[in-house]
């Protein structure tokens, strides 16, 4: 409990304590609780299928959900193209890579007449 003292005087009995229902309003005792409102909105999903369930998870999970449909399907257009020049430059690169390290070793030679 807070209390908060006039310096004045050196008489004490003048404290005002902060819970005070003058100093807060209302005693909280005595306040009416409001209902929570459902927010939850998991339930708006349709449960039709796992598919359903995944894109709207995916859609809550990336911020899809605030674009307009052209936005979102330009969006996974893009995204995926990019997604996919990628993995496919990795997957090139490390074949590469491996192929280079296998035959490192052996040189060749090649002897002119």
């Amino acid at each position: 409990r807070i209390t908060m003292t006039t310096p004045t005087s050196n008489d004490t009995s003048k404290t005002a304590h902060a819970s005070s229902p003058s100093a807060n309003g209302p005693n909280r005792a005595t306040r009416r609780r409001r209902r929570l409102t459902n927010t939850n909105t998991d339930t708006l999903c349709s449960n039709d299928s796992l598919w359903n369930r995944w894109i709207y998870r995916f859609n809550l999970w990336t911020g899809l959900y605030m674009l307009n449909p052209y936005e979102r399907f330009i969006f996974n257009v893009v995204g995926w193209f990019a997604l996919t020049v990628s993995l496919l430059y990795i997957v090139v690169f490390w074949r590469g890579f491996i192929e280079g390290f296998r035959h490192g070793g052996q040189q060749r030679t090649v002897i002119v007449q």
